[in-house]
């Protein structure tokens, strides 16, 4: 075996453990992603943690996972918004 004929097989040795090592980095990156990331970054998310003045307090938590603190006073019989009330 010449020193050429050693080079290239040294060479083709390299490539095919990098390719091997690039398709287990991206088979690892293919099942450790979630399965339906738009479905949770779509959805916004509303609850009602409180109440104030017979007002709702709402919690929004928006895709950045921020809280978003509202009130909702849609629930007032007397026909006027208490949240000016506030």
């Amino acid at each position: 075996m010449t020193d050429r004929e050693a080079l290239n097989e040294f060479l083709r040795g390299v490539a095919v453990t990098i390719g091997l090592i690039g398709v287990l980095i991206l088979f690892i990156a293919f099942i450790s992603t979630p399965e339906s990331p738009q479905d949770e970054l779509e959805s916004p998310k509303f609850k009602v943690v409180d109440q104030y003045k017979n007002c709702d307090v709402v919690r929004y938590t928006d895709p950045s996972n921020r809280y978003r603190y509202l009130l909702d006073c849609s629930n007032v019989s007397d026909g006027k918004n208490s949240a000016g009330d506030i």
